[in-house]
């Protein structure tokens, strides 16, 4: 699914990650390094000057940031942008550990009030990006399956 979403970016999204993007993509790509909390707020302020933002990490280290969601992206950057945040970590990557994996983010994003996505096909996971693009501004969450 990772590379159905670098393809569907385009060259005036922002793509940040923290140091695990591996595929061509057009948008521009930050690489935050191993700094999430850093990210979140990078992310808020370029949706806050109008840009959609897609973050993709492991799940476990982006989510639990909880204070950087809900004021650096809910509060202020998605009132005039899109931020889609895209996990690593549901999936296929336990092996790395606990950390990796998440078992509360749909639980997190229902307390923020943060729409949710789960595709299990790449089809899906494009209908749902397709749906997004259309919406208001404001921050997604796409619960990404299995890579195919």
């Amino acid at each position: 699914m990772r590379q159905t979403l670098s393809v569907y970016m385009k060259r005036e999204d922002y793509l940040l990650h923290a140091d695990m993007w591996k595929f061509q993509t057009e948008a521009k790509v930050v690489n935050t390094g191993l700094g999430e909390p850093n990210l979140l707020n990078i992310a808020g302020g370029l949706a806050s000057t109008g840009k959609d933002v897609y973050i993709y990490g492991v799940c476990g280290f982006i989510i639990h940031r909880y204070e950087q969601l809900k004021f650096s992206c809910r509060d202020f950057g998605g009132l005039n942008g899109k931020i889609i945040l895209c996990n690593a970590g549901k999936f296929g990557y336990s092996q790395f550990g606990r950390g990796h994996t998440m078992d509360d983010d749909l639980a997190i994003m229902d307390i923020l009030m943060i729409d949710c996505y789960k595709p299990q096909t790449v089809v899906e996971l494009v209908e749902n990006l397709e749906t997004i693009k259309w919406r208001e501004n404001g921050v997604y969450y796409i619960q990404l399956g299995r890579d195919e």
